[in-house]
């Protein structure tokens, strides 16, 4: 399997993935089965995984569908091998061929310090780790829904 040719162009790690569907269509599935097969399938002609689960970045719009999407991961690598291999998913019964389970268990801890959140979350990791780069202060943080909005009240009154 190459992750490309029998699932489509979205479980190919070769090429980056924007998908933008309407609600219930499967999107979550599909970005958890991607990322599964970034971190835990093989290259072509190798066991070596595409990326480790700290360089692939999962970005979400909100912070429940984040929540939904690292769950999912974490389920479905932490499970026993039979149950992976299921021939309605040929992505997990790929992964339950080429990964051990203490080797699904070591990504699956992993996965606390992986990229995977929301826009919001994303851009304020980069700005923490590189505020210079961002011409922010480095004790800059995003504001909470209740601080926004008494700052523009705040700008709106003045």
């Amino acid at each position: 399997m190459t992750g490309g040719d029998e699932f489509g162009a979205i479980f190919d790690p070769s090429r980056s993935v924007v998908l933008v569907a309407s609600a219930g269509t499967g999107k979550t599935w599909r970005l958890v089965r991607r990322y599964l097969w970034i971190v835990a399938g093989a290259r072509p002609g190798t066991r070596e995984p595409w990326a480790t689960p700290e360089q692939v970045v999962a970005v979400t719009f909100t912070r429940a569908a984040a929540a939904q999407m690292r769950t999912r991961l974490f389920a479905a690598l932490t499970h026993e091998g039979h149950d992976l291999d299921r021939d309605d998913d040929p992505v997990l019964a790929e992964i339950a061929a080429l990964r051990s389970r203490d080797e699904r268990l070591g990504l699956a801890e992993r996965l606390a310090a992986a990229p995977i959140g929301t826009l919001h979350s994303y851009c304020a990791r980069l700005l923490a780790e590189f505020p210079e780069l961002g011409g922010v202060p480095p004790d800059a943080r995003a504001l909470e829904p209740a601080e926004q909005s008494l700052e523009l009240d705040a700008f709106v009154a003045s």
